[in-house]
């Protein structure tokens, strides 16, 4: 059995110990017995306090990526799908006959995999620009007959978003997920002129599909100094189901124009976590985190490029990464793919923590869903390795739910030994969301997590 052992950073002098596989969690003082040790000297404890939790298989969910057009509305700088607004290229609209054949390859999987569940993103550019094939789309999945096992979701920058649409996506049932990185001064130094236009498509998705749609705010050097009072805002003012943090992709070229510290992202990322956690705001990327955690199993929330996913590009290519639908190598024709498998080398499964030597034997891999493979190609030549901006965040964020897994414990020894039960794993959740409806299409993957699966039986 392999042990890590974690210092706390607010109780200093404790030390969390954490028995890998199982993760199951002591306190002990600096300079205690081996963790091994104290684990069996504390087994029957243990036994009673942590109990093997119901860790049943979810649903397996495949990705569909429909990139409809490379052309876009706005010019945001560090857009890494379509690049720097001066080196773009005249926007491509995918055609009918790609559409339907990437449709038919999905469905035909669904049918020959009973178990098997599909989510397809409507993906740009700006996909609202190629809005009739997101009609056409949605028309061919509601007439199959597998279409209660296929769910819908469309990335926008909302500001296209009207009446009409913000109806037609509410009837057809199309979860919405719209960019936004804060309030107009924040946005607009990045994303130019969109905030007003942004607003009005989201009071239209807020009035006329209130809880059926989100928020992804890319964080970087023009919001990070202020995040946790750009993500107060965007929940305030809006009130999505849920926010997206996300770390900032580098362009092709390996830069971004919103480029930071490690140290200072990482700070950032973990306050917007406390402010999450006190203020019961839904943050897409901390609720599979705080499921893992809670639930005391290894999160395997990975990029679906990594796990099960296609996309298929305006030229009528086929892929697995939005960020590399121009680079040669990246993609094949529609025409090769015969059933839902890419070549060899298009195989990024490879590309997950269990294959990387770094990551074996690190303890943050309880939570930590891994690196960009897309980040690590273009900084480093190869989609494989460790991005020390995730690496950094995760690490920290760890230590910080063990100091709060600490502070829900009792001791149960008069060496000071702190064993925490399910209520313990239970308040390190706080009062951030964690119970959504069943057809909440983001947390497809994930269950709900609750006090009643937590505690103790």
């Amino acid at each position: 059995m392999t042990y890590n052992q974690i210092p706390l950073h607010r109780h200093q002098g404790m030390t969390a110990h954490i028995e890998e596989d199982s993760y199951r969690v002591l306190f002990a003082p600096e300079g205690s017995e081996h963790s091994a040790l104290l684990f069996d000297q504390y087994r029957n404890e243990l036994s009673a306090l942590q109990p093997p939790k119901d860790r049943s298989e979810q649903k397996r969910t495949v990705t569909s990526y429909f990139v409809l057009t490379d052309g876009c509305n706005l010019s945001c700088e560090y857009c890494d799908v379509l690049g720097p607004s001066g080196k773009r290229r005249a926007g491509t609209t995918m055609s009918w006959e790609t559409a339907e054949k990437g449709l038919e390859i999905l469905t035909t999987r669904l049918e020959n995999e009973p178990d098997l569940h599909a989510q397809i993103t409507f993906f740009g550019g700006e996909p609202v620009l190629a809005w009739g094939l997101i009609e056409r789309i949605c028309d061919y999945i509601e007439c199959h007959p597998l279409a209660d096992r296929i769910a819908k979701m469309l990335v926008t920058n909302g500001t296209l978003i009207d009446r009409y649409r913000a109806q037609y996506l509410s009837r057809h049932h199309v979860y919405v997920v719209v960019s936004l990185d804060g309030g107009m001064e924040v946005n607009d130094s990045m994303r130019p002129g969109s905030f007003a236009s942004v607003e009005r498509g989201m009071d239209m998705l807020r009035e006329v599909m209130p809880g059926k749609f989100g928020i992804s705010c890319t964080v970087g050097s023009h919001n990070a100094h202020r995040l946790s009072d750009e993500l107060r805002f965007l929940n305030h003012r809006f009130e999505p189901l849920s926010i997206g943090l996300n770390i900032y992709h580098y362009q092709i070229d390996g830069t971004s124009p919103i480029d930071m510290d490690h140290q200072e992202m990482s700070k950032a990322l973990v306050d917007a976590f406390r402010v999450a956690r006190q203020e019961g705001i839904a943050i897409y990327q901390f609720i599979g985190i705080l499921k893992a955690f809670a639930g005391q199993y290894r999160n395997r929330d990975y990029c679906p490029a990594c796990v099960d996913k296609l996309l298929f590009t305006p030229s009528g290519n086929v892929g697995r990464c939005e960020t590399l639908i121009n680079e040669p190598g990246f993609t094949v024709p529609l025409a090769e793919i015969e059933s839902h498998i890419l070549p060899e080398h298009l195989d990024w499964t490879k590309f997950t923590p269990e294959h990387e030597p770094e990551c074996r034997n690190c303890a943050t891999r309880w939570i930590c869903p891994g690196s960009c493979a897309y980040d690590m190609y273009v900084t480093t030549g190869n989609p494989a390795g460790v991005d020390r901006r995730r690496c950094q965040f995760h690490t920290e964020l760890l230590t910080e739910m063990l100091d709060l897994l600490f502070e829900g414990s009792t001791h149960v020894s008069p060496e000071k030994v702190y064993i925490p039960d399910g209520n313990s794993f239970f308040h390190v959740v706080g009062g951030m969301q964690t119970v959504f409806p069943p057809d909440t299409i983001w947390i497809v993957s994930l269950s709900n997590v609750t006090e009643s699966n937590l505690a103790a039986t």
